[in-house]
């Protein structure tokens, strides 16, 4: 899986930044969070194959403050 990633990686990169600046413009959480997340595990997938762990762990940094925002933000009654 390790080779596959690192064969594809440009395209990976590409697909999970798409994914990340489409969020941006939904309307509808569910559909935002959910690709947001997927963006988000996408690059620290490139990240941990390429051996870029601190890299890793700042794209897994984020994605936990974005649960915990997109919480405060949306489900927080």
């Amino acid at each position: 899986m390790k080779n596959y990633i690192l064969r594809r990686e440009a395209f990976l990169r590409l697909i999970s930044l798409a994914l990340i600046v489409a969020s941006v413009f939904m309307k509808e959480i569910q559909l935002k969070s959910y690709l947001l997340f997927v963006g988000i595990i996408g690059l620290i997938a490139v990240s941990w194959a390429k051996g870029q762990k601190t890299v890793a762990y700042i794209f897994t940094f984020l994605l936990a403050a974005t649960a915990v925002a997109l919480y405060f933000m949306y489900f927080r009654k």
